[in-house]
């Protein structure tokens, strides 16, 4: 699952995870359920896992061998997170855990695609085996991101194009 929104806060637990707390985006707001609204203040739980150092005793081993390469945000940033939607079971709030993937940016998935909010992107083939080409109908006015997913919405590769990066041909 990918979605989108604002950076509200970062807490960083003992046991090397970062619950990063996000203001979502309007298409995303169903996700939430009665416990992220009293209790994570109407924010969905974001979280990487691994990504600070483990003081957890019971943790130490799970992180031990593992390397977050999961960029981590800034309060203020808008974000695109990827990773399983769950229900954390001990608290019950509704999570992306663990996250595969953040960008920076503001388009999420092949059918939401707008660079500036004027240009259109066409990609194709989707959905791809080796390659694939992404058509835009102008030049952007701002960075564009491209968050590239395999079949089961894990993370396959992310790229952005400056705007002045490329000409138009």
């Amino acid at each position: 699952m990918t979605i989108s929104g604002t950076v509200y806060s970062l807490i960083y637990e003992a046991d090397g995870d970062i619950h990063i707390r996000v203001t979502l985006d309007t298409p995303y707001t169903y996700m939430l359920n009665a416990v992220n609204v009293s209790g994570q203040y109407g924010k969905l739980v974001c979280e990487p896992v691994c990504a600070t150092t483990c003081t957890q005793a019971d943790a130490v081993a799970s992180c031990a061998a593992f390397t977050n390469t999961v960029y981590i945000p800034t309060v203020g940033e808008h974000v695109l997170v990827t990773g399983s939607f769950v229900t954390d079971n001990d608290h019950g709030w509704n999570e992306i855990h663990p996250v595969t993937s953040i960008v920076i940016g503001n388009s999420v998935g092949v059918s939401n695609i707008t660079a500036a909010n004027t240009t259109e992107v066409t990609v194709y083939p989707n959905p791809a085996k080796s390659h694939v080409n992404f058509k835009l109908s102008g030049k952007p006015s701002a960075t564009v991101y491209i968050t590239i997913s395999d079949e089961i919405g894990r993370s396959a590769g992310q790229i952005h194009l400056l705007r002045d990066q490329y000409p138009l041909k």
